[in-house]
Formats: C-alpha cells, sequence, structure tokens
C-alpha cells in the first residue's frame, strides 16, 4: 500500500541534523547584498570606460534583476570584466558561478582560481572558501594544513563564518587538537560578528549538541537574531521550534508567519513546510489549493519532500485532477534524490503494476533502496519479495534479517511475519516465546492476523498457557477488521457451544462473513448449515453453491459432499461423471469414502 504522506513535523535537530557539517551550511556566499543607488545610465557609461567597481556593481544587478532585467549572459561578461581588473569581489562571484554551475558549465578548478586571486588580495570570504576547498579535496587535492592556513587567514580578517568552522574543527578534534576551550572561544567570536548565516549555523550546532554543548536557550535566541536579519533558514527553523513546542513554549501563529516569511523569500523548505500545515488544516484552514502552490514552488527548487507530497496529491486526486503520470514522474524526481518514502511509493508501483506496467525487478530495486535507509515498509515487502523469490532469488534467512529490522522498528506486519516464522520453526529454529512476543507486540498496534495466531496459540494451549477467554477477545479483535479466518473459527466456536454460549445465528453471521472474503472453510460449514436448516432457513440451492466455490478452491470435503450431491442429484440434477470427478479430486486429497 502506498503511503499518501505526513503532516508532522520531525524535531528541528532531526531536520537539521545534515547542516551542521563544518563548511556545507556556509561555504556558499557571494556579494549580492550591497546596493547600489547609482542611475543605472550612469553606471553603465562608468563601466563601459572600464571602472571595475561600476563593472561588479553592473553584473550584479543583471543577476539579480533588480532595476533591470535578469541577464546572466550579461552578468558573467561584466563579472568577467571587472575580475579581469582583479576586482576581487567580481573574482568571488564570477568562481561562485563556475562552482556551482550556474550559467556556466561547472568547472571547479577555474573556481579555485578565481577564488586564489580574490585570496591572495585579501578577500576573507574567498580566503575561507580556499580553505573549505582544501578540507573537501574538490578541484585541489584534500590538504589538511592548506585548509586550516586558509581558514585561520579568514578567520584573522574577522570572518564569522570561519571562526565558526575553527570552532568545529577544535570541538571535533578534526585535523587540530580537541580543545573544546578553544571551540568555545571561536564560537564566541563568531557570534559576535552578527553575521546572519553564522548565526543560523550556531544555532544549529546549539540546539543538536553535536558540535558544542546542548543550549536550547542559545540556540533559540541565535534562531531569532538570524532570522530577525531575514535569514530565511533561521526563519523556518525558528518556526520549526515554535511549531513543535521543542525547547520552547508552543506558539503556532508565530510559526506561521515565520514560515510564511521564509516561504516568501522562496525557501524550499519553509515553502514545504507552509505547504504540509495547508494540507493537513493543523492550526489553519485546510486549504488544499494553497498546498498544492506552495508544493509546487518548493519541487520546482527540486526539493524532494514537496516532490513526494506533490506526486501523492496527483496520485489520489487532492484538492487537483488526478494524474498519475504526473504523480509517477515526480516520485521518480524524488526518488532521484534518494527520498525513501518516494523510493517506497515507487516499488509498490512497480510491483502492482495497475499505473505503470508491473516490473518486479524495478519493484525490488526501488525497495532495496528505500530500505537501504532504513524505511520499515520497504523492509517489509523486500521481505515478502525474498520469501515468495518474486523478482529476486528467494532468500528467507534474508528475509528473516529484513523482518527484523522492519520489527525493531514497530513494523506490525512484519512484527507479525517474523513471530510466524518462529513459531513454524522452518527458516530459522523455533522460539515459540519469541513468537508470542512478536505476535503480542504486533496485536497491541491492532494487527488482525497477529491476533488471530495469538488467539489461536490461547485456545490450543500449546506454546503458553491455555486461555479461551482470551483467544474468544482476541478472535473478536482480529474479526472486527474482517480478518477471515477469526470470522471463520468464531464462527466454530458460537457453532460447537463450547467455550462459549452456543450460537448458531451468530455462527451463520460469522461464517458468512468469512464465506464472502473467499474463505473456503466458512464457505463448506455454511453450507452444511443451508442443508440442515440450522440457524439459517433450509436452502440447498445455496448450500450447492456454497460447496461449488469452497471445491474450486481445492477443499477436499466440499468436493466430496459435491459430489453425493451430483451423484444422488440432491438440490440439482443428477450427474455421475461430474460425481466421479469430483470424487477422483477429493481422493487424490486423501478423502476415502
Amino acid at each position: 500500500m502506498q503511503r499518501i504522506g505526513s503532516y508532522f513535523f520531525k524535531s528541528l535537530s532531526i531536520f537539521l541534523i545534515g547542516m551542521i557539517l563544518p563548511f556545507s551550511l556556509l561555504a556558499k556566499t557571494n556579494f549580492q547584498s550591497e546596493n547600489s543607488t547609482t542611475d543605472n545610465a550612469v553606471l553603465f557609461k562608468a563601466a563601459q570606460r572600464g571602472n571595475a567597481e561600476a563593472q561588479f556593481l553592473l553584473a550584479k544587478k543583471y543577476s539579480l534583476g533588480k532595476e533591470i532585467p535578469k541577464n546572466m549572459k550579461e552578468a558573467f561578461q561584466w563579472y568577467q570584466k571587472a575580475a579581469d581588473q582583479n576586482y576581487q569581489k567580481a573574482q568571488y562571484n564570477l568562481a561562485s558561478m563556475y562552482e556551482y554551475g550556474e550559467y556556466l558549465p561547472q568547472d571547479k578548478k577555474k573556481a579555485f582560481e578565481l577564488y586564489l586571486k580574490a585570496a591572495n588580495q585579501g578577500l576573507s570570504a574567498a580566503q575561507y572558501k580556499i580553505g573549505t576547498m582544501y578540507y573537501e579535496g574538490s578541484a585541489v587535492p584534500k590538504n589538511n594544513r592548506k585548509a586550516i592556513e586558509w581558514i585561520r587567514k579568514a578567520a584573522d580578517n574577522g570572518l564569522g563564518q570561519a571562526e565558526y568552522a575553527l570552532g568545529v574543527l577544535y570541538y571535533t578534534g578534526e585535523i587540530l587538537p580537541q580543545d573544546k576551550n578553544k571551540a568555545a572561544y571561536f564560537y564566541k567570536k563568531a557570534e559576535i560578528q552578527g553575521d546572519d548565516t553564522t548565526e543560523y549555523a550556531l544555532a544549529i550546532t546549539y540546539y543538536s549538541g553535536i558540535k558544542a554543548p546542548q543550549d536550547i536557550t542559545k540556540a533559540f535566541q541565535l534562531f531569532q537574531k538570524s532570522a530577525n536579519q531575514g535569514n530565511a533558514e533561521a526563519q523556518n527553523g525558528l518556526a520549526v521550534l515554535y511549531w513543535t513546542g521543542e525547547g520552547i513554549s508552543q506558539n503556532k501563529a508565530q510559526a506561521l508567519q515565520l514560515f510564511q516569511k521564509a516561504a516568501d523569500q522562496d525557501n524550499a523548505e519553509a515553502q514545504n513546510n507552509l505547504a504540509k500545515i495547508y494540507r493537513g488544516g493543523d492550526g489553519i484552514l485546510k486549504d488544499s489549493a494553497k498546498a498544492f502552490q506552495l508544493f509546487q514552488k518548493a519541487a520546482d527548487q527540486g526539493y524532494a519532500e514537496a516532490q513526494y507530497h506533490l506526486a501523492t496529491m496527483y496520485l489520489t486526486g487532492e484538492g487537483i485532477p488526478q494524474d498519475k503520470t504526473k504523480a509517477f514522474e515526480l516520485y521518480q524526481k524524488a526518488a532521484a534524490q534518494d527520498y525513501a518514502t518516494a523510493q517506497y511509493n515507487l516499488g509498490v508501483m512497480y510491483l502492482e503494476g495497475k499505473d505503470i506496467p508491473k516490473d518486479t525487478a524495478k519493484a525490488v530495486l526501488f525497495f532495496q533502496k528505500a530500505a537501504e535507509q532504513g524505511d520499515p515498509e520497504a523492509q517489509f515487502n523486500l521481505a515478502n519479495m525474498y520469501v515468495k523469490g518474486e523478482g529476486i532469488l528467494q532468500d528467507k534467512t534474508k528475509a528473516f534479517q529484513l523482518f527484523q529490522k522492519a520489527a525493531d522498528q514497530g513494523n506490525s506486519a512484519a512484527q507479525n511475519n517474523l513471530a510466524v516464522m518462529y513459531l513454524e520453526g522452518k527458516s530459522i529454529p523455533k522460539d515459540s516465546a519469541k513468537a508470542f512476543q512478536l505476535f503480542q507486540k504486533a496485536a497491541d498496534q491492532g494487527y488482525a492476523e497477529a491476533q488471530y495466531h495469538l488467539a489461536t496459540m490461547y485456545r490450543t494451549g500449546k506454546d503458553l498457557p491455555q486461555d479461551k477467554k482470551k483467544a474468544f477477545e482476541l478472535y473478536q479483535k482480529a474479526a472486527a477488521q474482517d480478518y477471515a479466518t477469526a470470522q471463520y473459527n468464531l464462527g466454530v466456536m458460537y457453532l460447537e457451544g463450547k467455550d462459549i454460549p452456543k450460537d448458531t445465528a451468530k455462527a451463520v453471521l460469522f461464517f458468512q462473513k468469512a464465506a464472502e472474503q473467499g474463505d473456503p472453510e466458512a464457505q463448506f460449514n455454511l453450507a452444511n448449515m443451508y442443508v440442515k436448516g440450522e440457524g439459517i432457513p433450509q436452502d440447498k440451492t445455496k448450500a450447492f453453491q456454497l460447496f461449488q466455490k469452497a471445491a474450486e478452491q481445492g477443499l477436499a470435503r466440499a468436493q466430496y459432499i459435491l459430489g453425493l450431491m451430483y451423484r444422488d442429484g440432491i438440490g440439482i440434477p443428477q450427474d455421475k461423471t461430474k460425481a466421479f470427478q469430483l470424487f477422483q479430486k477429493a481422493a487424490d486429497q486423501g478423502v476415502v469414502n
């Protein structure tokens, strides 16, 4: 079964945990915040005359599309002219374009050369950037000594990002001797700079408690400082704190305002979060149209979770016309970014073959991808495919391992299947105690099949003390969820009247429920009750029909009784040929006249 998405937020520490690496959060900077009030015509003339600062400012205007139409070709050309005159900020922004492939083909070596030119002129952001490239080994061979050298230069020039990075490196003991006092010193220096990006990074660090002692109050203050400067990521992070009430008093109204501010700045994560709120209608009037618009904006920026949610809306036709082709395409985009739930849903689509051609090999592939990321439902489905040898070679050992992983995460279906393996003792050593524990866990979550198995263990008393009262209660719970075998067993208990008062009317009711779901034993018993008129008016035609259904499913007793009906013409025209065929089928299964 596909999942249609959650409206809930993860804790902020989980939300942001992947973003607290020393450099990745801070590495991309460019000089776009300087506002020039120079008249465009005057600026253009100065740039044409070769004024490097004018060329840089003109390039900036073209890249931002403010005051003049956005034109990245013009931006590149003017940055290039200014950079050729050793204008360090132009060299930096041009390097950024090469590094990230913005308008230009990505060229990290060219980016490094330009960053180095700016760094050698004392531009602290470029010095920091050179340090990160040596640290990461991107564009140049990894060199920790040079990384520290350049990061220190940037820190000495008062760059908060570099001071923060030194703090992280001292705290972790990575490429610098561990010294938590020095870490605290550099974190404090970074905070004093008042740079919104650094404040945001520090907020995450203090909140997570991974690269600094956890301090929720300080984290909250830093999120506020950064958010107040208009940092969209900090606004989103602060909004999550207000929304969840994690570490602070919950304030959903404040959270909504902050999500909106960040979303208005095209922050994809905030757009996605706000969309989830509109979709769920939690703390706000439910609005599927707004949710769709916001998911679309975030998805257009390549935000995987938004692509996933947008896909589910197309799949189910939630607030928009159903479009399973678009759903499939969006799941593919999210899956390509290793979004596990999208990979799981693609696996389901390929396995079911309803909306796309069935392809069990591809189903296995996507379940594997999601399972490797710890998705319990993908682990469960993949385990089942290993059990059946469907789309992959049968391997019950691997199936057991996957059921175990999913069960450990509380997946009730996996707990049930693992319990069955322990109870049967075919692929693994039999362990009735473990089976009971796992059935109990799954049953406590309302899993009908586990309730049925647990009831059977209590009824038979084979592997635990017999308790027919508990068995009856558990059969009732499973039957209420339309679990056919539990309905059949309740029918038997009411018919026999051994452990509960006999009630043929209730026996008929439960046999009917199970028979309608195709249970052959229930069909057989109900047929017998129609023959005898027990608990229901006698009706040999209906009895014949039910015997027929059970016989077609291979139930030997039904084949034998149906054979008698054809032989003796009971309720149907006599047909000794059909009678013989049915007797033969029953005999082949060991039924002897």
